[in-house]
């Protein structure tokens, strides 16, 4: 019976799902689903992976290279919204200290997921101002307590009214957050 340490593996590779490159331990990216791009280094132990680690600088190098290979993938993603009318809704919309920043391998998936909570609280259906392809505010079309019809009506008219005080145009639509940021994909015309 061999005598010989368990070791750890810190790799690189691609989401086969998503097709982002992610960095981290080999054990968290079982390769049924991420296909194995490098092996940036092995160790006796794994841990987290914060600024006091021996290995973090070359856990930043492989950020780097996963950044790089994400670009393109990033890219492709972002004009495929456009193409399909997509509308790129700002990160920090009504709150400029929000996080407009990619993460370690760049991806914007985390940063669009707190936009989508602290504007409508995760709910997707919304209603949206728009100015020249621009969402200058969302609003959900969920009112944030049960109501009665006549109260719903009158709840609609008054968002409705406030988001054309915003812009000129209110369209409704689903937020949809992606690696590449958070989007609107407009619906057709309810009104």
């Amino acid at each position: 019976m061999s005598n010989q340490a368990f070791t750890h593996q810190l790799v690189i590779r691609r989401d086969t799902r998503s097709g982002i490159v992610c960095v981290g331990w080999a054990r968290d990216m079982p390769l049924e689903r991420y296909l194995h791009i490098a092996l940036v280094t092995e160790t006796s132990r794994a841990g987290p992976l914060h600024a006091a680690a021996d290995l973090y600088p070359l856990y930043e190098d492989a950020c780097r290279q996963a950044r790089a290979l994400n670009h393109a993938t990033l890219e492709k993603e972002r004009a495929r919204h456009v193409r399909e009318g997509w509308l790129e809704v700002p990160l920090d919309l009504h709150d400029q200290k929000a996080s407009r920043l990619a993460d370690s391998v760049g991806s914007y998936q985390q940063s669009a997921m707190q936009a989508l909570h602290r504007l409508t609280r995760n709910i997707t259906e919304v209603w949206a101002a728009c100015d020249d392809c621009r969402v200058c505010d969302v609003c959900a079309r969920t009112p944030p307590r049960p109501m009665q019809a006549v109260e719903f009506q009158v709840w609609k008219h008054q968002v409705l009214m406030r988001l054309h005080e915003t812009a000129t145009t209110v369209v409704p639509g689903k937020l949809i957050v992606t690696h590449s940021g958070l989007w609107l994909k407009p619906e057709a015309d309810e009104h």
